[in-house]
């Protein structure tokens, strides 16, 4: 969301253009959802389609190219003057890679997205701690944590690319009442989520048809999430968000989050 906010910030300011191009090279490519790293190299994609990618798909390899283009420190003052407090600094999602695996080793720095994208192709944890091991010319015995979940926990515990429930609901409430920037900037944003295509299973699950949700999910190592404006019959709009940390099971976690939004459902006021 903060990554849209200064992109369409910049296309106000007429810095750039829905309509502008990017070309694509194999330098841009990550693991994750979304169809952006399997284009051609030297497509050249636009502004909206990287958008549509980030916000709809949670496409990581669009999400780095919006970030290069518009500048990662422009993306942080905004969000800072947005909501100054509930934040720490976002980084590149390559570089939320080799920080969580800098916890095996500081060799992790080296990968780049191909690399990370052939680790994830890996079947479970297990058998990517150890594809990361061979990627580095590093023993597994040699590595800093016992597991690849143990290096996403110490990954959390430091705080970067992290944000506060509240200080979601207070962004989510910016766009609502289009403050965010400005209401162009805040309406763009909320039509792009309005398309999201992630989180099925999620807060959406059990909520009638009539309910009308414009959200963004999160997904990495025992860390989900779900965040949006859910608007009800009456025009009422209310900020809905709900994460899981630390679960046995996937399909629970996403089954423990559906049930708050059927929770949701049946107490909200329509």
């Amino acid at each position: 969301m903060p990554i849209a906010v200064e992109v369409l910030k910049q296309i106000e300011a007429g810095k750039m253009a829905f309509d502008q191009t990017i070309v694509f090279d194999p330098s841009m490519r990550r693991d994750g959802s979304g169809e952006t790293s399997f284009q051609k190299i030297g497509t050249r994609l636009t502004i909206r389609y990287l958008l549509e990618q980030t916000l709809v798909k949670s496409d990581n390899a669009s999400s780095d190219m919006l970030i290069e283009w518009v500048g990662l420190n422009h993306i942080n003052e905004t969000l800072r003057k947005l909501v100054p407090r509930e934040f720490s600094p976002i980084t590149t999602l390559l570089d939320v890679r080799r920080l969580a695996y800098s916890e095996l080793h500081p060799k992790a720095v080296r990968l780049d997205g191909n690399n990370y994208i052939d680790i994830k192709s890996k079947k479970d944890y297990r058998k990517r701690y150890e594809h990361f091991a061979k990627l580095v010319q590093v023993p597994v015995s040699k590595l800093r944590q016992p597991n690849l979940e143990s290096a996403f926990a110490a990954y959390y515990a430091k705080g970067y690319n992290s944000g506060t429930l509240r200080g979601y609901a207070d962004l989510l409430e910016l766009l609502a009442e289009k403050k965010a920037v400005s209401p162009f900037v805040s309406e763009e944003v909320f039509k792009i989520m309005s398309r999201c295509k992630t989180g099925k299973a999620r807060l959406k699950a059990h909520f009638p048809t009539e309910f009308k949700f414009a959200h963004k999910t999160g997904t990495q190592i025992q860390r989900i999430c779900d965040f949006g404006i859910l608007t009800v019959p009456s025009g009422a709009t209310f900020s809905v968000g709900a994460c899981a940390e630390n679960f046995t099971s996937f399909k629970k976690a996403e089954e423990a989050l559906a049930a708050a939004g059927k929770a949701i459902a049946r107490e909200i006021p329509r």
